[in-house]
């Protein structure tokens, strides 16, 4: 049920509400969790303690949305988007993944550590994935040589390589000589 413990089932019966933990003593089903003191356990003035807000879901076939923890469900709702891996504590569901600090996190002072960005999510098979540097792999997130990986250069393109250098890549067209991001697919 909505908003009642859950850290034994670690599940939750509601579309939209995911287990989130608090501590090693509470977790609870909600629709959204923010890491720190919760406003309204600070109002009831019980229980005032940190959020650690790490995904405690295990309900089956149930993949986090857009920017939810995925590290238990290890899938996300949204097929653009990838679950990469912040460390063992934390994964993500995201658009892409630069690994090292993340400046939304720099921003926010929270949570300020190294991504590791590993892909933590079902990957499609080589036979389904994108050949090296000719194609965009920006939509299959995959590369057909496992030394490669899929790097982002701007919303309209990515491509596999075994490295990426945040510069403007000689190899590309005259008309296509832009800063590549890096980030990973």
């Amino acid at each position: 049920e909505d908003w009642q413990g859950c850290l034994t089932s670690k599940c939750c019966v509601s579309e939209g509400y995911r287990c989130y933990k608090k501590n090693d003593h509470w977790a609870q089903c909600r629709n959204k969790c923010t890491p720190g003191i919760d406003p309204h356990d600070q109002q009831a003035g019980v229980h005032v303690q940190p959020w650690s807000c790490d995904d405690w879901d295990f309900t089956p076939h149930k993949c986090a949305g857009s920017w939810e923890g995925c590290l238990n469900t290890k899938c996300c709702k949204d097929p653009k988007q990838r679950c990469f891996k912040k460390n063992d504590h934390w994964a993500q569901c995201r658009d892409s993944c630069k690994p090292g600090i993340d400046e939304h996190d720099r921003k926010m002072g929270k949570h300020v550590g190294n991504w590791s960005c590993e892909k933590f999510d079902d990957t499609p098979l080589p036979a389904n994935c994108s050949a090296d540097a000719t194609e965009s792999c920006l939509t299959t997130r995959c590369c057909t040589n496992p030394n490669s990986t899929c790097f982002k250069k701007d919303d309209g393109w990515a491509t596999c390589n075994e490295t990426c250098s945040e510069a403007i890549w000689d190899q590309d067209p005259l008309e296509h000589r832009r800063k590549w991001k890096c980030d990973l697919v």
